[in-house]
């Protein structure tokens, strides 16, 4: 599906503005907020987010990553397979090894030349975007929020009962939007989207205003049955992010509101033109 018609005029005119220019893609956020979407939106339109089309979709097991990436982020990060709620730690850039960049460079070497258009996704990368950021050409960034309610509600549906579960999800969450936050701020304005994905599933408009960044007509790869409802801020929520800002001194609920409004201010300043 192309991007839908019938959008305010200057929704319209900006994605009739397309820059053809094909670049590379970096899809930032934390697991579970919306990036395995957004990069399999990037894939289907023409932009390379993986190297296997084998899977077709996220249900099928295709998180829309590319493997070596992710090994190479799993190194940079000495984190093996822990789960990503554990992985919490911004990459020093002072331990990086040469061999690691040599490595880097010649993976984004081999995958320009197989793809002028193309990109990645692995939400640790938003830990180790500093690294990246220095080994990649000139590239678009693709910072994707999910708020912290829905996120914290989506890792305790299966282990309600885990004590210390929601603590690490708000570590985490904490953690991967900072990074992220950081490296958005840092970007030029014309070279980064915020893209939230509760707007994204409910609305046509966050489709095309991301169409309109990447400069293509973008094919809808959302799931109507899965928009989500308005996200409920829970008693055990409000606790956990009180003991959290207490023992790390980090409010995660101020940075989500943070986002939240940087969101709001980006996607009002599309519609309006």
């Amino acid at each position: 599906m192309s991007l839908p018609t019938g959008l305010p005029p200057v929704v319209m005119d900006r994605v009739g503005l397309m820059d053809p220019m094909p670049e590379i893609c970096v899809v930032l956020g934390m697991h579970k907020s919306g990036t395995t979407l957004v990069s399999e939106i990037l894939h289907h339109s023409g932009i390379r987010m993986v190297e296997d089309d084998s899977a077709e979709t996220y249900d099928l097991g295709n998180h829309f990553e590319r493997e070596d990436t992710n090994r190479l982020n799993k190194r940079l990060l000495d984190c093996g397979e822990a789960p990503s709620i554990r992985v919490v730690d911004r990459l020093d850039l002072a331990g990086v090894t040469p061999d690691l960049r040599v490595a880097a460079q010649a993976l984004v070497e081999a995958a320009g030349a197989r793809d002028p258009a193309w990109g990645f996704k692995d939400p640790r990368t938003c830990l180790t975007y500093d690294f990246w950021k220095a080994v990649l050409p000139e590239h678009r960034l693709v910072c994707v929020f999910r708020d912290v309610r829905e996120v914290h509600a989506h890792y305790l549906k299966r282990r309600r009962y885990a004590p210390l579960r929601g603590l690490h999800v708000l570590r985490a969450w904490e953690a991967y939007n900072r990074c992220m936050l950081d490296a958005y701020t840092a970007a030029p304005s014309h070279r980064r989207i915020l893209v939230d994905y509760a707007r994204l599933m409910r609305d046509d408009v966050e489709l095309a205003r991301l169409g309109a960044f990447v400069g293509r007509n973008l094919v809808d790869r959302r799931i109507a049955g899965l928009r989500r409802n308005a996200p409920v801020e829970t008693a055990r929520l409000r606790c956990e992010a009180w003991l959290h800002k207490r023992s790390t001194g980090r409010d995660a609920m101020a940075l989500d509101r943070e986002i939240r409004t940087l969101a709001e201010i980006e996607a009002a300043g599309f519609v309006r033109g």
